[in-house]
């Protein structure tokens, strides 16, 4: 009868390994409370497989590294090895230790498991998306703020400007439960996905190929891009919906700041206007202003001295806005007169601050030479003229008169300079003359 043969050292010192592994990961569970096996069971005895030509110890440093990608059920017919994979995985997910990459060579090629990553930044950075205002007005309006939203977080998550996303990376970055970018959930995207298809981006499934501004743009039938671009906060795109289209209509205030006029109050312009442009009402415009942070500054004009036939004949153009007001100070002339005056439209500085130019001049090119494509480039809207106009100062005011007598030109009044003021003054001027 033929004696059987000792184990070899290399197969005894990777089981003395593995049983000093075992111990270990014992010890750690006994401390976190969580039920653990006998202590000194040892698979030595029962008959193992054939080992690897790296020996056993290949096998277990191979298992470990490819842990994060291992079904718990896998164990290569080994007690002992799946009994140390599970262990293993406990400890990693107690202690949160980071996954290891995997090895080029796996022991089973025919599984591929795909994992996007999240590279997004942390919340706490500065982090600005540019935004163009023009666009955000025309997705106001539209009723297109949600796919647009996802659309500049689309852009944003390809810094590279590959010009497409994949379904799992935007679903693991927008719709994962703890992903630093999550705004919705996995249905919503869809919806948003499917709502936004041909304007914003084509999606077939697997990936979404965003389009360019221009293209947008083309889409959403806008002439040009008007207004300087504005930088938005990531977090802004993150928020509600309704915090979303506040700051696209304020981007609007943003970007109609001319560069020159930073430190004093833009033209005024009325809420029926601004009710055209962007398609909000009169009282969403308070709300969006409140929420957003826009600054509102109410401005008054004077006119003639209160007499009662420049009363009579400023009441049938004003209505109601007509008033009277006493000047204490002598600002306009003698102390104490009285003058005709009116309210006028308000003047308002949005939250944002603005970028430059850049490559504005050449995204409207490029949307000529796509409306011209399209057949849409050689017909010009007409617009009706504004009767009331606004100047930078007295003498452009007086030039603009010569050519227009018949129109209202106003221009600010020399205290109007301060950006800390609510309320503004300005001179106007209309076709009814002081008597």
């Amino acid at each position: 009868m033929d004696t059987p043969s000792s184990p070899s050292s290399a197969l005894l010192a990777a089981n003395n390994q593995l049983q000093a592994w075992q111990e270990t990961a014992r010890l750690r569970r006994l401390a976190a409370g969580l039920p653990v096996m006998a202590a000194g069971v040892s698979d030595v005895a029962r008959p193992q497989p054939e080992p690897p030509p790296g020996g056993v110890a290949t096998l277990v440093q191979q298992a470990s590294q490819l842990l994060p990608f291992l079904a718990p059920h896998l164990g290569w017919e080994s007690q002992a090895v799946t009994n140390l994979l599970r262990q293993t995985q406990a400890c990693c997910e107690q202690e949160s230790l980071p996954a290891k990459v995997p090895l080029s060579a796996t022991p089973s090629p025919t599984t591929s498991i795909s994992l996007p990553a999240i590279n997004a930044e942390p919340l706490g950075q500065e982090t600005v998306i540019k935004l163009y205002p023009a666009l955000a007005v025309v997705m106001l309006r539209e009723h297109l703020v949600a796919p647009g939203r996802l659309w500049l977080l689309l852009r944003h998550l390809d810094p590279a400007g590959q010009g497409w996303v994949t379904t799992a990376t935007a679903r693991a970055q927008f719709a994962r439960a703890k992903a630093p970018l999550r705004f919705c959930g996995w249905r919503q995207l869809r919806n948003l996905l499917h709502q936004g298809h041909g304007i914003f981006w084509e999606w077939n499934g697997k990936r979404i190929w965003y389009r360019a501004a221009e293209k947008v743009a083309l889409a959403l039938d806008l002439p040009r891009f008007t207004g300087r671009p504005v930088t938005l906060p990531l977090p802004v795109l993150l928020d509600s919906i309704g915090a979303v289209r506040a700051h696209f209509y304020a981007s609007f205030h943003s970007g109609r700041m001319k560069e020159e006029n930073q430190k004093r109050w833009d033209k005024p312009i009325a809420r029926e206007t601004l009710a055209a442009v962007t398609g909000v009402s009169r009282r969403c415009q308070r709300a969006y202003e409140e929420r957003a942070g826009v600054q509102v500054q109410t401005n008054q004009a004077i006119g003639p001295r209160a007499t009662t036939e420049n009363e009579e004949e400023l009441v049938w153009q004003k209505g109601q806005a007509l008033f009277t007001l006493k000047d204490y100070r002598g600002y306009q002339g003698r102390r104490g007169q009285v003058y005709l005056a009116w309210q006028i439209p308000n003047s308002y500085r949005g939250p944002h601050a603005q970028r430059g130019r850049g490559r504005q001049k050449q995204l409207n090119r490029r949307l000529a030479v796509l409306r011209m494509k399209r057949g849409a480039g050689n017909n010009q809207e007409m617009k009706e003229r504004c009767p009331r106009l606004y100047y930078p100062d007295g003498a452009a005011a007086g030039r603009a008169i010569n050519r227009q007598p018949d129109a209202e030109a106003y221009w600010p009044h020399c205290q109007n300079f301060r950006p800390d003021r609510s309320k503004g003054l300005w001179y106007g001027y209309s076709s009814v003359k002081e008597v």
